[in-house]
């Protein structure tokens, strides 16, 4: 494992992502299905990404050993487009699924993410998932389902099966959004794909919006009137920005299927945090099948922990090729 990937590498990675999601989760929420607001959800999506390239620019000159300055290339342009395509599928149909549906089957239609990751890693690349591992998403994918039953026989909630529709497309974009920026980071910088996703991603959103009138509905809201209101939706883009940074760092450090996995853990956290932030109502076989899921998480880091740990045999083995390769290097000084 090199220097840059080390353990506190990690954890401090997927513990970023976890605080930066679960709060930008909690502020779109608040925006988009609350009883003081309501706006469209395509608009802040965009609102967000335009927020996140002026954050970025603005970013450069305060610290340029980190951040690039910003340039655009044609050929760069095509080669991260198809990313920017996943990315605004995966955050629309996020707040499309948070606009219809409350925070906690707003995670359980996000369930078959892991099962979905596993199988275009597969189709993609025939990369084959262990067996082990497999058991462990399908720990968490039963956890969900059971979660489902609970939420879905609660008297008094509204349960739709749009929230869940949204929630599954989510899911598929989220494992594709996954599989495309782990390629990408092999040969371009984690800001200057974030960078050209976000630019690219709003001019396509925008025509969107622009297309289907969304534009026009936020024009027409009331709230934009709202101090209060203004100020959570800047508050909202600020995370927006740093979600995407949580995410590009955390699957630089680890890999696709594993920020899958601890996004699924973090949503078990999240939906527990949602009954008691927006009140939303908790059964025990909903919080039966959060805990099964949260126990397939900590099982799969185990198991995938054991399973990139290098074996002594291989270790023997690079050993000797050092010793070998450094042999003649030794006799040519003695001579």
């Amino acid at each position: 494992m090199s220097s840059s990937k080390t353990p506190m590498v990690v954890a401090g990675a997927v513990t970023f992502y976890f605080v930066i999601s679960i709060s930008t989760v909690f502020a779109n929420k608040y925006i988009l299905n609350s009883n003081n607001y309501t706006f469209p959800a395509m608009t802040m999506t965009w609102v967000q990404l335009i927020f996140a390239v002026i954050l970025q620019i603005v970013s450069h000159p305060i610290v340029p050993d980190y951040i690039p300055k910003p340039e655009l290339n044609y050929d760069r342009v095509k080669m991260i487009t198809p990313v920017s395509l996943l990315f605004i599928g995966m955050l629309v149909f996020n707040n499309l699924c948070l606009q219809v549906a409350d925070v906690l089957l707003y995670q359980i239609a996000r369930s078959l993410s892991i099962c979905f990751t596993a199988l275009f890693v597969f189709l993609l690349y025939r990369q084959k998932t262990s067996l082990n591992v497999l058991f462990c998403c399908g720990i968490v994918l039963v956890g969900y389902i059971i979660g489902v039953v609970g939420k879905a026989n609660i008297e008094q909630v509204n349960f739709t099966w749009l929230g869940v529709i949204y929630g599954l497309l989510s899911s598929m974009f989220v494992a594709l959004y996954g599989i495309f920026v782990k390629s990408r980071l092999q040969v371009v910088d984690q800001w200057v794909l974030m960078l050209y996703n976000n630019i690219i991603s709003s001019v396509i959103l925008s025509v969107i919006c622009l297309i289907t009138g969304d534009f026009g509905l936020a024009l027409a809201s009331k709230h934009l009137t709202d101090i209060r209101f203004i100020f959570i939706l800047i508050v909202s883009s600020v995370l927006g920005y740093l979600i995407n940074v949580a995410t590009f760092l955390q699957i630089h450090v680890t890999s696709s299927l594993t920020h899958t996995i601890s996004g699924t853990c973090k949503a078990c956290v999240q939906s527990l945090l949602g009954a008691f932030v927006f009140g939303d109502k908790l059964d025990a076989i909903s919080v039966l099948g959060t805990f099964i899921s949260i126990f397939g998480s900590m099982a799969y880091t185990i198991v995938k922990g054991r399973e990139s740990a290098p074996k002594p045999s291989d270790v023997r083995k690079d050993e000797e090729v050092d010793n070998q390769t450094s042999s003649p290097n030794k006799q040519k000084e003695e001579v």
